[in-house]
């Protein structure tokens, strides 16, 4: 058997600007689909051969050995009933106008095509294939942004902050569509022109949750939509674990805003990390859980840099074009009722309405109304448990 080639290494070889060829798309499909074939050994087959179609149609001595073991470990592979189901999926992709990257021949994004567990093929709808993904020294900076689902007015504050800081610089926004801090991440990167990759744990024919479908024609107007799932495949858990590895895969830098210890951004975080790609978090106070899994990655020695706005990642990145935006700070007036609530709130920190009753002398009903005034003001937080957090300007 002749010397081989790394996997990693002999995929950068393969042509980039190429449409995604038919017979390889195929061939890819029936891998993804035989039984018992998982994603490592696909990886080993297709380092051996090179291409997939490559197993039907051997042209070289690692192309036969490939062939051999692939017959005798994944029969299932060669079955008449996997080419059938083969075949219906790409007429369907087809039928359905959806986008297709192979990760053998053809456009495929760059970063992701270095993981060792990148997806055998790829679906997407909407103008990706415009960002330029493909290219290893072309595409744009990709960031990807998880947290919680449970996201607070401060994971919310900061990514409005974070986002309208990047509006000129032309970086794309992944994540996951979940409810919470990916959704609005990738709102409020449309909002200020940036185009975002939403990354599915399901097929091409649902939106999960449900509920997001309505920000659909927001999304797919710069960036779109990305699965390694088959129209029809409804999501389930174990998919949403394999779908972060995409999330992680396609950036550079992948930045935790809002995280408990356990969850699927804490697996995202530690995916980006064997991928070799820079980890980012943003720090919370240590008695929040929705900022624990952040202060972990951040009390790592080397594993994580702390983010407090966007020219904290940038620099991190070696990134050097960053131009923050100027944003007017709009400063309410607030009576002296307010004003004195406010100051015994920054004093303590973190209260209810009971301590600042009884640090101002006054009723607790009207601490309340006070507090309502300045939360529409936008000062302070409410949080869990009846509590208040005065906000911090992020300099």
């Amino acid at each position: 058997m002749g010397t081989q080639t790394p996997l990693s290494e002999n995929y950068k070889q393969y042509p980039v600007d190429l449409p995604c060829d038919e017979n390889e798309a195929l061939a890819l499909l029936r891998m993804q689909t035989a039984r018992g074939l998982g994603i490592q050994s696909a990886h080993l087959l297709l380092a051996l051969c090179g291409t997939a179609q490559a197993l039907w149609n051997p042209q070289n001595e690692d192309q036969q050995q490939a062939r051999d073991l692939a017959q005798t470990k994944f029969p299932d592979l060669f079955s008449t009933l996997t080419e059938q189901r083969a075949l219906r999926e790409w007429a369907r992709v087809q039928s359905l106008g959806l986008w297709t990257w192979s990760l053998t021949l053809g456009p495929y994004p760059h970063n992701l095509k270095q993981c060792p567990d990148a997806p055998l093929i790829l679906f997407g709808q909407g103008p990706l294939n415009a960002l330029g993904l493909n290219h290893p020294h072309r595409h744009r900076k990709l960031i990807s942004v998880v947290g919680t689902r449970s996201m607070t007015p401060y994971g919310q504050d900061f990514l409005i902050d974070f986002m309208a800081d990047l509006a000129t610089t032309g970086v794309i926004v992944v994540s996951g569509l979940a409810q919470g801090v990916d959704i609005c991440a990738q709102l409020q990167a449309h909002k200020n022109g940036l185009p975002t990759i939403s990354c599915l744990a399901h097929g091409m024919h649902q939106i999960y949750p449900a509920h997001h479908k309505k920000h659909l024609p927001l999304l797919l107007e710069q960036g779109g939509l990305i699965t390694e799932y088959w129209y029809g495949e409804r999501a389930q858990p174990a998919q949403f674990v394999r779908r972060n590895r995409i999330i992680a895969g396609l950036s550079e830098v992948t930045l935790v805003v809002e995280s408990p210890r356990k969850g699927g951004s804490m697996i995202t975080a530690h995916l980006a990390k064997s991928y070799e790609r820079t980890l980012c978090a943003v720090p919370g106070r240590t008695s929040d859980l929705n900022s624990a899994g952040c202060l972990d990655v951040l009390a790592k020695p080397d594993y994580a840099h702390l983010v407090r706005h966007a020219a904290d990642l940038f620099r991190h990145m070696g990134w050097d074009d960053f131009v923050p935006q100027t944003r007017k700070q709009v400063v309410p007036e607030l009576n002296l009722a307010q004003q004195d609530v406010l100051r015994a709130l920054r004093q303590r920190g973190r209260a209810t309405a009971d301590h600042l009753s009884v640090d101002t002398h006054r009723p607790v009903s009207e601490v309340m109304g006070i507090l309502l005034g300045l939360e529409i003001a936008e000062v302070l937080y409410r949080v869990e448990g009846g509590w208040f957090v005065p906000k911090t300007a992020r300099n």
